[in-house]
């Protein structure tokens, strides 16, 4: 919770900053995008983790459905939930 609640603090800041709402929603939308950049960088260190450990085959330890596509789905799903999914951000 504590990193939504320094994002819409940071938010709060931006919108207060400029009286020109074009301003205002270049401001946000730069502070949002390096949010959404270090979600991805965060999510592609994660796979590589569950990919890794999957690599181990450590016996009673199931990773496939974690590991590979699925993961890579889970991840592009939730970057085009959140509205990121566009074609340029996904090449990243």
């Amino acid at each position: 919770m504590d990193k939504l609640e320094n994002c819409i603090a940071a938010l709060r800041v931006l919108a207060r900053q400029s009286n020109d709402p074009n301003v205002q929603l270049r401001r946000i939308n730069e502070y949002l995008q390096r949010e959404i950049d270090d979600l991805r960088t965060s999510l592609r260190q994660i796979g590589r983790a569950i990919n890794a450990e999957a690599d181990k085959r450590v016996e009673d330890e199931n990773w496939r459905l974690m590991g590979g596509s699925m993961f890579n789905r889970v991840v592009t799903g939730c970057l085009i939930y959140s509205g990121c999914g566009t074609r340029a951000n996904r090449r990243r």
